[in-house]
């Protein structure tokens, strides 16, 4: 299955519990054959099959939702906040979510991956185009552990997740400093 960049969690999860309620509710209906005594012999078999249908079920749903999240990243999710040039204009800054053992390992591993990358370089040459280095800040202030309890983010710990950090910063990034606000 092929995701795009926005999954729709809570969706997918409604869709999974109206399957479950729908086979709760035929399992019942199949075990309401046999309340009278004379109709206990196929009780058990019943029971049996509706076992199955639920070892079944389950192991789709853990499957299905193990696609949906993707594999597991080690260490804490952090929130990392960079402001580009749309600050000038009043625009709140950007959010990423990613893991890692501490802010700084979150921030390297962050400037490693292709979503963060493409981002930063678009914010090159917004107020002078001849201006070679991006017009990014990162914002400590509202950098931490956790995702963010509101607002929208760039979670990547999917990405993260299937693009291993290559270890260091891109090559743009080691060539300008990054200012930090408080």
């Amino acid at each position: 299955m092929i995701m795009n960049d926005t999954i729709d969690f809570v969706g997918e999860i409604h869709t999974w519990l109206t399957r479950h309620d729908r086979l709760t509710a035929a399992h019942a209906e199949r075990l309401s054959e046999f309340e009278n005594a004379e109709e206990r012999d196929g009780y058990a078999d019943t029971r049996f099959t509706n076992a199955l249908e639920s070892d079944d079920f389950l192991a789709r749903l853990v499957a299905h939702l193990r696609e949906l999240a993707g594999p597991p990243v080690p260490g804490t999710p952090f929130t990392l906040t960079w402001a580009g040039p749309e600050r000038h204009d009043g625009e709140k800054p950007t959010s990423f979510v990613v893991c890692g053992s501490d802010l700084d390992d979150a921030r390297r591993t962050l400037t490693t991956l292709p979503f963060w990358r493409q981002w930063y370089e678009e914010q090159r040459g917004w107020n002078d185009p001849d201006d070679q280095a991006p017009d990014v800040l990162f914002i400590a202030d509202e950098s931490r552990p956790g995702i963010p309890e509101w607002g929208a983010y760039n979670d990547l710990r999917r990405e993260q997740a299937e693009h291993p950090a290559a270890g260091g910063a891109p090559a743009s990034l080691a060539a300008v400093p990054l200012a930090l606000t408080s």
